[in-house]
């Protein structure tokens, strides 16, 4: 593997972990190192094993993006949904006005 596979292989990982803990701050500068390494890694025309290696590692990585993606988008129509929840109001069959109950919080973890 040349300097340049190993140097994008270790952002690789840097990745990976990062999205592991829910650390997405970082994401865009990573993106960028590994834009920069990867133009490095074109010029010296690596073998197919270390492609095929760093392929595997963009995929597991995309993997995690999307599901760190999917689980944003579950929280922001949870939020979405306890909103519109707060400001419906209905009515007793005596007339009067009423909030729906929140349920309580709870945290799901998804595995």
């Amino acid at each position: 593997m040349t300097r340049a596979a190993r140097h994008l292989h270790t952002l690789l990982e840097e990745e990976r972990r990062a999205l592991l803990a829910g650390n997405l701050d970082g994401l865009d500068d990573l993106a960028q190192r590994k834009q920069h390494c990867a133009e490095n890694l074109a010029r010296t025309r690596p073998d197919s094993a270390t492609l095929d290696a760093l392929r595997s590692a963009i995929e597991r990585n995309a993997a995690l993006m999307q599901a760190a993606h999917d689980g944003i988008g579950d929280v922001m129509r949870a939020l979405d949904a306890r909103r519109l929840a707060a400001r419906t109001t209905f009515y007793r069959a005596d007339g009067s006005a009423a909030q729906p109950q929140q349920p309580p919080h709870k945290v799901e973890r998804k595995a």
